[in-house]
């Protein structure tokens, strides 16, 4: 791929996750912020990079096969499931430990380990739905073509100070 077409690519990626993420601000903003009816904008604004990303790809190839997917190696799947859930823990166990602060099992019958299955469950399908937004454009799209036009370092540097 040229240089020139991947400094494209980029600028229109950018232009339209900006007017796509600009619009969904405006929405919160009238609607009084994400608290009550805004909470609601929180699923467009973290799909607006996706939705830039399929755009952004469409314009430029007519299919998504530059967004990389496909299935990877199952050890990474289980390492990106693991890692998180470890340090997580720490975190919060010694929080919770230390008596910084409390597990509100409340709203789940004042079960912990309710309010835990709970959490690793309909809370991580949640989180997976919300994060698949963002990473389809910030790393489907933007990184691979940054990646083209710079070091690893800079690509870095740059999708960090972009997002």
């Amino acid at each position: 791929m040229l240089r020139n077409d991947a400094s494209r690519r980029i600028i229109t990626y950018l232009v339209i996750v900006f007017a796509v993420s600009g619009i969904v601000y405006i929405l919160i903003n009238q609607s009084g912020g994400l608290e009550g009816i805004g909470q609601f904008y929180a699923l467009p604004l973290t799909w607006a990079p996706a939705i830039a990303a399929l755009i952004t790809t469409f314009i430029f190839q007519r299919n998504v096969r530059g967004l990389g997917w496909g299935f990877g190696k199952p050890v990474y799947y289980l390492i990106a499931f693991l890692l998180p859930l470890l340090y997580a823990g720490i975190v919060y166990g010694i929080v919770w430990l230390l008596g910084l602060s409390e597990v509100d099992t409340s709203a789940l019958g004042g079960n912990i380990f309710v309010a835990l299955l709970s959490a690793l469950t309909i809370g991580l399908v949640q989180s997976i739905f919300l994060a698949a937004g963002e990473e389809i454009g910030w790393r489907g799209l933007l990184v691979p073509q940054l990646a083209r036009l710079n070091t690893f370092t800079c690509n870095a540097l740059i999708s960090g100070i972009i997002w």
